[in-house]
Formats: structure tokens, C-alpha cells, sequence
């Protein structure tokens, strides 16, 4: 584990992952929605995270052929799966689901204080409000369209046919490929043309990587793509994920880009 100090410096010991990047609940709604069934009920159920389990588990067999035998071995099947997959990541990403549901939180709550005001001294309507949780409505209301992004078949479409590349290390390189609680990048860098790149570490010296045909054949983009893929994702994650302590021996210097992003943060790297 690579661990932030107090004087904002990174050391390194062996943590596993599971036993600090988690978020209790996640993906957990209250099973009659608050705005659809039975009103106002808090029971629970885990059926998104089931969903997101199902399309993880059909990627894998995309995933073990692409470390196998290259992008080139993925089917039609496979590389639907991965396509979904890889859409499931963009809109999956916990900072993005906190920042909307408080978006959505704070638009229940300026619908709850009105509607408060104009029917309050109705008895029928206050014994409802009462009732009513509205950090649940605005948290179901948000995964409810977390789901539809996902299976939006255009998003799908688009991300099968633009270009799939495998960019890979040297078994004895001195660099490596992070990952993270949210591995997926999404690079919408001012250099790239308004375009929009992804990367997604499959192992520490394999990156999988979607863009435009045009740049899948320039090997000096594909060398910047690859090194910038480290800096992008500390800064869009709270935990990093290494198969050895981070270092500045490569061409990614990930001990000092460490150092730079999670400064001043109090963050915990794995």
C-alpha cells in the first residue's frame, strides 16, 4: 500500500485493495423508489449492483482474450460486452454519482420547502411530506439514469466503432500502468482536437485504449497517450492501485506525480 503522510509524502506498504477501496451501499436503492410501487418505503434492495455485476461478468471473457491474443481475438459478442463495459465505467465512477445526487438533492429540496409552503396547513399533505426521504428519492432518481446512460445504444455504438489498441510495456520495463477506484480515464485534453480518448489499465504492462482510426497508427500520440494515462487517473482518484511501490525510475515519474496530486489531499493510495 502507498499511503499519503502527514507531511505530504507517499510510502509504500502491502495492503490488499479490498480493505480500503470500497463505498458501503454504493449502488444499493430503496427497493420501492420513492417515486415509483409503494411510497415512501426504505427498504433496500442490491438490484443495480447485481445489473453492474452481470455486465462485469460477460466483459470478462473479453478481458482474458485481450491479454491473451490482442483486441484483434475479440468476437462480436466479446466486443459488444466490453463496449457496454467500458460505458458501465464512465457512468459508474463514484465522485461522479455523489456530485449528481447532491445536484439532484438540492432540486428535491427546493421542490420539498415550496411545496411545504404553499400546502403545509393541509393535514393530508403533511402526514406525505413527513414521510418522504429525500435523500433516497434523489439517490434512486440518479442511478435510475445512471442505468439508462449505460444502455443508451448510441453511447454503445459509438464506443464499438472507434479504434481499439492494446499499448504494452516490456515484461522488464521500470514503468507501469496504475489503476484506481476509477480506472476508466477519459482524457478531453485541449491538444486532442475536441475528441474524446479512453484508457483502461488491463494489467500493469497492458493498457487498453479507444480513439479515433486516425490516431491509432501515430506512435508518438500512442507514447503520450500511454505516459499521460498514470498522471490523469491520481487525478481523478483517491486510491492508487500498484503491483510495486511507486517509484521515479520510469518515464512516468509516479512517486513525484503522487506527491504533486494528492498533496493536499488526505487520501490513501494502495
Amino acid at each position: 500500500m502507498h499511503i499519503k503522510n502527514k507531511n505530504n509524502t507517499v510510502t509504500s506498504n502491502l495492503r490488499h485493495p479490498n480493505s480500503i477501496a470500497f463505498e458501503d451501499n454504493l449502488y444499493t436503492l430503496f427497493s420501492d423508489g420513492l417515486f415509483y410501487g409503494q411510497p415512501f418505503s426504505e427498504n433496500k434492495n442490491d438490484s443495480v449492483e447485481s445489473y453492474l455485476s452481470t455486465i462485469e461478468r460477460k466483459a470478462n471473457n473479453a478481458y482474458i482474450a485481450m491479454l491473451e491474443r490482442g483486441v484483434q481475438a475479440l468476437n462480436d459478442s466479446q466486443r459488444n460486452d466490453w463496449a457496454k463495459f467500458i460505458s458501465c465505467l464512465f457512468f459508474r465512477m463514484p465522485q461522479s454519482l455523489f456530485k449528481s445526487t447532491e445536484e439532484v438533492m438540492k432540486i428535491n429540496s427546493d421542490w420539498y420547502e415550496r411545496f411545504k409552503t404553499e400546502f403545509g396547513e393541509n393535514e393530508t399533505h403533511n402526514r406525505i411530506l413527513e414521510k418522504i426521504n429525500l435523500t433516497a428519492l434523489s439517490k434512486n432518481l440518479v442511478l435510475s439514469r445512471m442505468i439508462e446512460n449505460i444502455n443508451d445504444v448510441e453511447n454503445i455504438r459509438h464506443l464499438r466503432n472507434l479504434k481499439w489498441v492494446l499499448i504494452s510495456y516490456h515484461s522488464d520495463s521500470k514503468d507501469t500502468f496504475l489503476t484506481s477506484e476509477n480506472p476508466l480515464v477519459v482524457n478531453l485534453g485541449k491538444n486532442l482536437n475536441n475528441k474524446i480518448y479512453f484508457s483502461l489499465a488491463l494489467s500493469p504492462t497492458q493498457l487498453f485504449a479507444i480513439m479515433p482510426e486516425e490516431n491509432a497508427t501515430d506512435e508518438n500520440f500512442i507514447s503520450h497517450l500511454s505516459m499521460g494515462h498514470n498522471i490523469l487517473l491520481m487525478q481523478q482518484s483517491h486510491y492508487l492501485i500498484s503491483d510495486k511501490p511507486l517509484g521515479n525510475d520510469g518515464y512516468v515519474k509516479n512517486l513525484k506525480a503522487a506527491d504533486l496530486y494528492l498533496a493536499k489531499r488526505s487520501s490513501t493510495l494502495s
